[in-house]
Order: structure tokens, then sequence, then C-alpha cells
């Protein structure tokens, strides 16, 4: 270190040089005698050469550090004399008994560290190539050591009865460490492209490529005669299976490397043929602790997109072609086999527990769960659990918290999740997620992520959010967003913050996506909110919130001087609470049920007038004006060109007014929030489409084949199509498409006679919005006979619904309620029939006979008995563990940035859509956009709603990006509508999604996720 500290470059080069040419100097053809057989460490002279060659092992492993600042001539030099005294090894008819250079080398540094150095940068490994190129010798000697390894004896512990280290190496020994610095090298090498190249190369008069060096290394690994039982850990890492495999691995870790050299069938089949032995019932020869190496190495495969192909289809096998010569089926069996303990030869639980990560590898993917469905690991693994629970067996005793940790991560995908829940152990995995969520743990070895994915995943369903609660997690969250708010730890107290707190501030924004992230679909906030929860008297008030009711009694419904007077930062904590819940009710659902239990527009309303000023004019402060956005925000529905949202915050630079929009402590909304009404009509005649809806219908088949070409050229040219037109498409196309439907689903009676259920307060609140927004539209008139004739409808299909319901008792508050939030989609056939009751009810009566009702309409299978009884009452419906399950499958491979961009942020693509389809995208699309994705859908297949939640995203995958580096994508997502989104500048993508995916996503769909 003092010579590269104070000496010029030329100075320390010349340094170097002196000391490879002395070393040279022993082992030239004169002077062979000096170097003798062996090293012994009581000999002064190999103790002394043992010395000059570990200072040249230091200066090459400290040079890296400092040769930045040399010329590339001084490396080049350094390279060459390095590689020259390295070429100083015996041929094929030299002395064998004798020692080289390597051989000290790799005594001192027998994983040669030197040369990984030497290679990681460009500027070195640049040279160190060159050098291998024009100097043979080196590599030869590399790839001669590894191809006769069988003539070598494995490195021993070389210690006495009386525990001391022998102090004599043979040359029998080094070569072992010779080897294991060799392979050390050569896995260097085979990182880079431009060592590759130096492939095939030239040994013994035939050409040794790079597949023949990794079978050799196969070989080594299957055939190494010690299974590492014995080892120190030091010696360990030097064992030949322990080598090759760290080699095998550290390819594995490249996309590019590991679909080049590694996913191949003559280097990867070899390494399952022992499961494949044991699956026979036949003996297996090789030794358990090389089994689980090579579990290893393939679940680090399984990590990267082309291992994991590979892995599930083999390397010749197309995707979703099912190959069961593939890895990944092997695998499975013999997993699922020992878990049965169907196996002849019964293996160890480290065994099976090391192949079962490997399955958990994949099934954590959407293709890899649905490729291993059929093993049904789910159950096995859960009963496993249960038994390894209480259990003195030593099979399940030692693998209890493995065993969970492996069913936990089904929870990594939607349909993962309903197995979990089906499996019954969805509570204790969550309270194991729990547990390692608070240490901050990653999810496994092969990942460097939390657990922020799998827990907005579990958050998003009914069942996830009862076991959240039960397990102590929301509690938990609340605890520490109100500790921020409060500041109530010790640090706060001692040093307490500058200034204002406000949501941008990093700790108060990461305990509110914390929050967001569990509560933002309305299923979760239903079951949080579902037990009945009395409001606290004034005057108890103060004390710390642990519920989600407790939260916003104590943010947002600060009605009283008490409950303001208890918070610390009043201001900052309502305004945080304002944030929080604003975005939360960006789903209408989530709103409508917030607002029918505690009157939170009523609440803000009260603070606005508080605010009120002379002249009609309001104080302009942080939470007037985030109180103003929630309530207009929420009480106007429109896409993005039909309603306009005011800021939270004053302009900067304005001209005229820091605040253009109106303040208001009173409904009506002022009118300002309005844009002028859009005109959505056309001449019915004059299209194409009206002459093919019209033409007689002599074969359904052909007839509806018609309708759908001319239906896609239509829309391609005009863009859109008015409303008449869509109802005049449903009308024409759904008796055939009910006529085609292989679906059992009975229809609903069109009677209305015996509608008598009382229409709840969501109903009431949810029908007053659609009428207000199908006056703004034109499609209904301003009058209470239409909004009676919407109460009418809701009521008459939630009483039909309810007659196809199972009528056992739920546990889940979510299951109790009769419909799976408002009835958005009977609102959007409601408006497209101008508010026609008639129609309306028969439209809706066609529409629940074809099965992609069970996708469009959320009530429709709520608890219906068209399930099978565990689907239904999992409270996880088809649209989530069906619909969003192949809309991150596809996600994935159409847009693999987009998809990682979500589980960077911790939140999920299923969640943001499942909130966008549970309201048909109202508030995020125009009328017309909505219009057309339901005649897409019934039109053209149930599955295009998964091309059009992908078409969304791609559309949007720019903004996502820049969001997710900003930290901003929940708050994004769910604020923002779908500017620029139409349908159909996209179409084309669409049917290009249904060619390529259709055979795969259709059939699981129509299964409605039972298997």
């Amino acid at each position: 270190g003092r010579m590269f500290s104070s000496h010029t470059a030329k100075a320390t080069k010349e340094a170097y040089s002196c000391l490879a040419e002395h070393l040279k100097w022993y082992f030239d053809d004169l002077q062979q005698a000096r170097v003798s057989t062996s090293i012994d460490m009581g000999e002064g002279s190999d103790v002394r050469l043992l010395k000059k060659f570990r200072l040249l092992n230091e200066f090459q492993k400290d040079v890296t550090t400092f040769w930045v600042r040399y010329n590339e001539s001084i490396i080049r030099q350094m390279a060459c004399d390095t590689f020259a005294l390295l070429s100083m090894c015996r041929g094929d008819g030299g002395n064998p008994r004798l020692l080289t250079p390597f051989h000290f080398l790799a005594l001192l540094d027998p994983k040669a560290q030197w040369f990984h150095k030497w290679m990681h940068g460009y500027y070195g490994r640049t040279e160190v190539l060159h050098q291998l190129k024009s100097s043979h010798l080196i590599l030869e000697t590399c790839l001669r050591q590894v191809f006769s390894f069988p003539s070598y004896q494995v490195l021993q512990n070389n210690s006495t009865e009386a525990g001391e280290f022998e102090m004599v190496f043979e040359v029998v020994e080094l070569d072992t460490l010779v080897f294991a610095h060799c392979i050390s090298m050569l896995e260097r090498l085979l990182l880079y492209k431009s060592g590759r190249q130096l492939f095939p190369f030239q040994l013994d008069g035939r050409n040794v490529h790079i597949d023949d060096l990794l079978i050799k290394l196969v070989d080594i690994l299957l055939c190494c005669p010690t299974g590492s039982h014995d080892l120190t850990c030091a010696m360990r890492e030097l064992d030949p299976s322990y080598l090759a495999i760290h080699l095998f691995k550290e390819v594995a870790q490249g996309k590019e490397m590991c679909q080049e050299i590694l996913c191949k069938d003559l280097i990867l089949l070899p390494l399952i043929k022992p499961l494949k032995e044991l699956l026979e019932g036949q003996t297996c020869h090789i030794s358990e602790v090389v089994l689980v190496a090579i579990a290893d190495l393939i679940a680090e495969l399984a990590t990267s997109s082309k291992g994991l192909h590979y892995l599930l289809w083999g390397e010749a096998g197309q995707k979703w072609q099912i190959n069961k010569s593939a890895a990944a089926h092997v695998i499975s069996k013999f997993v699922a086999m020992s878990l049965e303990g169907s196996l002849t030869t019964k293996p160890s639980a480290n065994l099976t527990l090391a192949y079962l990560f490997v399955c958990r590898q994949l099934y954590k993917t959407g293709e890899g769960l649905m490729t291993l469905l059929q093993y049904n690991l789910h159950n096995l693994v859960a009963v496993a659990w249960r038994m390894a629970k209480d259990s003195i067996d030593s099979f399940y005793s030692q693998c209890n918290e493995s065993l969970v940790d492996n069913l936990l991560n089904f929870a990594a995908t939607p349909k993962g999740l309903l197995l979990l829940q089906q499996s019954g152990a969805l509570e204790s995995c969550t309270l194991y997620m729990f547990h390692r969520y608070k240490l901050k743990l990653q999810v496994s070895k092969c990942e460097k992520f939390g657990y922020g994915c799998m827990l907005t995943q579990v958050a998003a369903t009914s069942p996830g959010m009862l076991a959240l609660l039960n397990t102590g997690f929301v509690s938990e969250f609340v605890s520490d967003l109100w500790s921020i708010l409060e500041e109530e730890d010790d640090y706060r107290l001692v040093y307490p913050c500058s200034g204002p707190l406000d949501p941008s501030n990093r700790a108060t924004h990461k305990a509110m996506i914390n929050l967001l992230n569990i509560l933002s679909s309305y299923p979760s906030l239903y079951e949080a909110l579902s037990q009945p929860q009395k409001r606290q008297p004034k005057e108890h008030s103060t004390s710390n919130p642990t519920t989600v009711f407790e939260l916003i009694d104590r943010l947002v419904l600060v009605d009283c001087l008490p409950k303001m007077t208890s918070l610390l930062n009043f201001q900052e904590a309502h305004l945080f609470g304002l944030r929080l819940f604003g975005i939360i009710m960006t789903c209408l659902d989530s709103y409508l049920l917030l607002e029918s239990q505690y009157s939170i527009c009523d609440a803000l309303l009260a603070l606005q007038k508080d605010c009120a000023l002379e002249h009609g004019s309001y104080i302009l402060d942080a939470c007037s004006l985030e109180r103003n956005r929630i309530i207009v925000s929420s009480n106007t529905i429109g896409g993005p060109s039909e309603r306009i949202i005011p800021s939270n915050s004053v302009l900067q630079d304005a001209d005229d007014s820091c605040y253009p929009w109106p303040l208001f402590s009173s409904f009506p909304i002022p009118s300002q929030y309005r844009p002028r009404r859009p005109s959505y009509n056309k001449d019915l005649s004059a299209s194409q489409l009206f002459s093919a809806l019209n033409s007689p219908v002599s074969n359904n088949e052909q007839w509806l084949d018609k309708v759908k070409e001319t239906f896609c050229s239509v829309l391609l040219s005009e863009h859109w199509l008015p409303t008449d037109m869509v109802l005049l498409l449903l009308s024409k196309c759904l008796p055939v498409l009910r006529s085609l439907d292989s679906s059992k689903f009975s229809p609903i009676s069109t009677d209305l006679a015996y509608s008598n259920v009382i229409p709840s307060q969501m109903d009431i609140l949810g029908a007053q919005l659609v009428h207000k927004y199908g006056i703004y539209l034109g499609v209904v008139e301003d009058s209470s006979g239409t909004l009676n004739d919407l109460h009418l409808l809701l009521s008459s299909i939630k009483t039909n619904l309810r007659a196809q319901q199972y009528s056992n008792k739920p546990t889940l508050g979510f299951l109790k309620a009769s419909q799976a939030g408002f009835e958005w989609f009977i609102a959007t056939v409601f408006l497209i029939t101008r508010g026609s009751l008639q129609t309306a009810l028969n439209s809706l009566q066609e529409i629940s006979c074809l099965l992609t009702s069970a996708y469009l309409w959320p009530s429709r299978v709520h608890k219906s008995v068209h399930l099978p009884k565990p689907l239904a009452f999992s409270g996880i419906p088809p649209v989530f563990s069906v619909s969003m399950h192949l809309v991150e499958l596809i996600l994935q491979e159409e847009a693999p940035l987009c998809y990682s961009a979500f589980k960077l942020s911790g939140f999920t693509p299923s969640q943001i859509c499942q909130h966008w389809l549970q309201q048909c995208f109202w508030n995020y699309l125009d009328w017309p956009e909505i219009c057309l994705y339901i005649s897409v859908c019934i039109l053209m297949g149930p599955d295009y709603q998964v091309y059009m939640c992908v078409a969304i995203l791609k559309h949007l995958e720019a903004q996502i990006l820049q969001h997710t580096q900003e930290q901003s994508l929940l708050v994004f997502l769910k604020e923002t509508g779908l500017n620029g989104f139409h349908v159909y500048q996209h179409f084309n993508y669409l049917q290009a999604l249904e060619q390529k995916f259709r055979i795969l996503i259709l059939p699981d769909m129509l299964s409605l996720g039972t298997y």
C-alpha cells in the first residue's frame, strides 16, 4: 500500500517486474534443482520462496485499487510479467513431480482472488484477455487440470492426532489446490462474453468447447468421491463438487450467460437424473450434500427468465406446451411423492426441502404456478406443515418453519393466494410474514426484495385482510403511523422536527404508503370496518388509535375541540388524514362505504364552513384545499375529460388568482367543476355496423362472426360508438351469444313484482351519483322517476341474485353482504339503455346467462351457487384469482420493465386493475370508452378484459417507471384518470394479444378458477 501511494506508476511497475523476473529464475530449465518436489514449511528456503510468492500475490490483489491512475502500457507490462511467470509450468513431457509457480500461487490464493479482481473492470480485463490470447499455455493448464481431474486426490484434513497440522505439502496434494485455482480462473472467463470468445480451444489435438468443459464439470460434481461431510468450512470451499457448483451458480445469475451456455439438456439433464432414479425406485449413489447443492443451483437458475423458461418447458419446448421431461415436472413430482411418502427410498427432510424451495421459485411466478397446478403442492405442503407442528418424527419436526415459509410464497400471485386460502394456512402464513416483516428480512436467499408486494397481494382480498387484522399487521401499521404523526418515540422527543410535518416527508410518506397498500381495495376496507364500532365520546378521544375506524375518527372526523386539542400537530395530522383517506376514496365503493357509515362529506363541509369569510371567500390553507379536492372528486363522476378535479395546492406565478377553483361549504357542487357537456351522438343508419346488426340471422355463428368483423373495422375507422349503437349491439348480439354459450348459469328473473328489498344507504348514495352522471351525459332525464327506476332495478337484481346464493352463514364480513359493492355494471347498463327499466332488466337477464358476467359483474358470482362451495366462500372472486393472475402473467412477458416497477414499488398490478374493473372504469375512462369496454368484452370474449388491462398498463409504462422512481406509483394510479387511452388506438394490440395468449387464457377463464 505504501508503494502504491508514495511511488510513481513506473517505479511500481519496475518493482513488480523485478519480483516476477526473480521468481522466474527459480523455475527456468537450468535452476529446476532449486525447487523441490514438495513444500516443507520447516525448510528455510521453501519458506523464503513462499514469502516471495505471497508478496507477489498481495501486489496482484492490491494493484487493482490504484491502476486506474496508470496508463495502458504499464497494465499491459504487469499482465505480461504475470502470465510469463505462470507459463513456466510443466508440459506433457515434463516431470510431474516438480513444482510450478501455479502450485505456490494456488497454496496462497486457492480461489484466485487476484484473477477475480483483474477481470472485474474493463480496464484490466482487456489486457488480461489480450495476454491469454497470446499465451495459450495458461488456458491450456487450466483446462488440463479440469480434464485430468480423476488423477488427483481430493484434499484431506492434514492434522495429526495431537491436533497439529503437517508442515509438508506434496505435489499431489498441491495439485488439488491448483485445480481449485484453475476452476476459479475459468469461472471468471465464462462470466464475460470476451472470455467466452477464447473457446473453442485447441487441447491435445481436439477443440474444447464450453459445452465440453461444463459436461466435465457435471461429471466432477456427480462423481466426486467425497460428500463434504467431514470437511471444515474452509476446506469445503475447495472441494471439487463445491467448486463446480459455485461455477454453475455464477453462470446462472447472468441472463445472457444462462441462455447461451447453461440452459441446455446435455448440461442440466444429468443433474436431475438422480431424482428420476429415485422416482423409479432405484438406488441413488450420489451424496445428499451434492444433491442439495444441485437444488441450490436449479433454484438460482429459476431466478432468471431464460432459466425459468428452460425449467418449465425444456430446451426445445414451446411455451405453454406440456413437456413432462422438463426439469420442473421431474422436480415437482419428486417433491409431491416425497411429501406423500410414496417413494421407495425415503429422502431426508433436508433434501425434500431443498427441492421444495426449487418448486417455490417456480410457483411464485404466474407461469410456474399454472404449470405446477397438477401436482397439488399447496395441499401437500399444508398437510406436511400441520404434521410438523406437533410431530416427533424427525422428518417433520426439523422443517416446520421452512414449510410455512414455502406455503407463504403461494401468495406471490393472485391464483396462488386462492390456493393458499383453500389450504387453510393463510392466517398462519400471514403471522409468519408479520414476524419477518418486522425484522426487515428479505423473502429468500435468491431475492433482494422484502415482503411489500406479497403483503399488498394478500391485503387485496377479504380473507387476506382478515388474516392481517387477526395477526396484528394493521394495528402495527396504525401504531407506527401515529407514532410518527404525534412524535411519540424518544428520538423525536429529544430531537423534534424542525418544521411542519407534511405528507411528503419521507417517514410519513412510507407510513402512508404502508396503510394505502393494505386499504386501497374495497374488500379489504370493508373487512377492516365490518365489525360494528362506535365513535368515541368527545371526552374520551385522546387514546392512541389502533384500528382503521379510530384513525378515521381522530384524523378526518375532527368535529370537536377536544379532538383538535388532543393532537400535538392538529393541522399536520388532519392534513395527513385527509390525504390518506382522499386516496382511499378514489375507489368509488370505498367512498360509498365511508360516506354511508360516517357521513364524511358532511363532516368535511362543516369544516369548510368554519373556514368561510365574508363575501363568500374562504381561508386558503393546505387543509381547506385538500378537503375541497376530496369533496369534488368524490361527488362528481366522469372520465378525464368529463370532470375537473381541483388542485390541492395554490398555483405558483398565477396571473389573476392563485387558486382559480371556487370553494364551497354546501351542495350542490359549483358548475365550474363540470366542463361543457360532450356530444356522444351519431347517425346510426349510416354505419356499416347498423346494417350488419339488422341483417337476417340464418346461422348464429356465421352471423356473429360477420358482426365481429364489422365491429372491428368500424371501431378502427370511426374510433367510438354512440350509446344507442352500443344498445343496439347488445340487444341483437346477446340472444345469439346466449344460444352459443356453454356455461350453466341460471338466468335472473325479469319479474319486478316481488322486488321488496329496501335499498341500502350505499345503494341510495350510489344511485344518486349515477343519476347525476347520466343527466350530465344527456342519456337520462332529470326526474325523480328515473332515479326511482334505478332504485327498483337495483332492488330487483339484488333479490334475484340472492336467490342464487348459498344460504350458509359465512365467516368473512365481506361475504355477509348480499353484493360485492355497489352495482356499477348495472348502472352502466342502465345508462346505456337510457334509463329504460325494462330494457335494462332484459339485457341483464341475457348477460346473466353468459360466463362473461362472472368477470364483468362482480355481484353475479358473489356467494353464487354457480361456483363450488369452497370457492364461493373463499372471499376471492374469479376476477381476482383468474383475471388478475393472467394480467400479471402477460404483463411480465409483454412489459417486463413495467412489471418490475410494480414489484420494486411494493404495489401490484392486480390491485389497481381490480380497482378499475370493480367500478367498470368509472372515473378513469370517458363514457364512450366505458361503453366500448363492455361491448368488446361481451362480443369478443371475456379474455379481452385481461387484454384491456395489459394494454392500459403498457400505455402507462413510461409514467409508471417515472412514478416508481419518485415513490408515488400507488398515488398516481389511484388519483389519475387514464388520460390519452382510447380503445380504438390499442385495438390492434388487443387482437395481437388474443392471437398470442387466447389458447392459454380462455380455458382458464372458462373454468372460473376451479381445478
